[in-house]
């Protein structure tokens, strides 16, 4: 029989082995899709994750990558980054040769997981989500923070309501007034998930009341003039996701890449200019990329990087590569700019748009606005989010 201690030890450990997988799989897969999962069947709502023993921790090399990498940055541009790494940690640096980045905040072993870090209009603040330790519900729970741009310790601002419920993609109103985010739902009945609810939101900083501005959708983005929102629809029913713009109001709803040709889309960013929009696409699934054919109708099943990534087919770190596009407002002159192929790569603008960056796993770069230039701000690897400011 064991002693107290060592059932103590014993669930200490577990904890530990839960919350490692669980950072894992975030860090690979959007939290509304691992609720997806859960509400077709993937587990109920008291459903432990996959073991950690059949996840590999082997780090992926892009396949673009060129040998011995990329050249460094050579010369200095305007503005700062902050990040997240895939560390759980936020970061900040300047834009210029032998950059050192500076940790902004942290969080100790197993007390969540600090992302999505976004500059307030003014760079007083900045604007986080927050992810939080698993509960007795085994759900992923997600809330959005506020911090002093300078350091210290985060303080809450949009809490979830519910256990599973997950808020996060937080976006700007560019006068500093609103946030845009999205929040995703689990839908319970007899304490099983059954479905889920996705709606993007706006909340007023002032007033402190939120409201619905579209249903299915997520990771918003704010157009410069901040009329519009550029975000990914999902369907609930194909997991289809299509490249959508709507007026802040929610009216005036329009597609603007449709997802039949792909099977996954992420982090849709405008362009300074507010004419294009630059999201990234994975290789392997797209009717886009020359050679490579789609290995199912996005209707037939999930996407194949989330079943990989969750162990519905052979358990891995990480899914296909993926790789940069951008395509006029309208849909037209679709354009591919990277062929590189890291790991779900989030892409921020500088602050005049002739670059953008990303944290991939084998570097941070910095690529000019037509693709053709990719240099290294340095060589410390990471995946989350980043973004620019003055």
């Amino acid at each position: 029989m064991q002693s107290h201690h060592q059932m103590i030890t014993t669930e200490t450990q577990r904890h530990r082995e839960k919350t490692a997988l669980f950072r894992t799989l975030c860090a690979s897969v959007p939290l509304w899709l691992i609720l997806f999962l859960v509400a077709c069947g993937g587990g109920g709502a008291g459903a432990p994750p996959p073991k950690a023993a059949g996840m590999p921790t082997a780090a992926l090399t892009p396949p673009g990558l060129p040998s011995g990498g990329f050249p460094l940055l050579d010369a200095a541009l305007p503005g700062q980054i902050v990040y997240a790494n895939g560390s759980g940690d936020l970061f900040v640096t300047e834009v210029k040769p032998g950059a050192k980045a500076t940790k902004l905040t942290s969080l100790p072993p197993n007390q969540g997981y600090y992302q999505e870090p976004v500059w307030s209009p003014d760079g007083k603040r900045i604007i986080l989500s927050y992810l939080l330790p698993f509960d007795s519900s085994g759900l992923p729970a997600q809330d959005i923070l506020s911090m002093d741009a300078a350091g210290g310790a985060p303080q809450p601002l949009i809490a979830h309501t519910v256990s599973g419920e997950v808020i996060g993609g937080p976006a700007w109103s560019p006068d500093g007034s609103a946030l845009y985010y999205s929040r995703s739902t689990p839908i319970f009945k007899s304490k099983a998930v059954t479905g889920v609810t996705l709606t993007i939101e706006r909340y007023d900083m002032q007033t402190k009341q939120t409201k619905t501005v579209t249903s299915n959708g997520v990771q918003p983005d704010v157009s410069p003039d901040g009329k519009r929102l550029a975000f990914l629809r999902i369907n609930p029913d194909t997991f289809q996701q299509d490249l959508m713009v709507v007026d802040v109001d929610g009216k005036n709803l329009e597609a603007v890449t449709p997802g039949d040709a792909v099977s996954g889309m992420m982090a849709p960013r405008w362009s300074r200019d507010g004419k294009r929009i630059l999201f990234a696409i994975p290789n392997t699934l797209s009717r886009y990329v020359p050679n490579i054919a789609p290995t199912a109708a996005p209707s037939a099943r999930l996407p194949l990087w989330l079943e990989r990534a969750l162990g519905v087919r052979t358990a891995e770190a990480h899914g296909p590569p993926w790789d940069f596009w951008i395509v006029d407002v309208n849909g037209d002159n679709l354009q591919r700019l990277t062929s590189i192929g890291e790991d779900e790569p989030s892409a921020t603008w500088s602050p005049d748009g002739k670059y953008f960056a990303f944290v991939g796993v084998a570097g941070f770069y910095v690529v000019d606005a037509s693709g053709k230039q990719v240099r290294w701000l340095s060589r410390d690897g990471g995946k989350g989010r980043s973004d620019w400011q003055k």
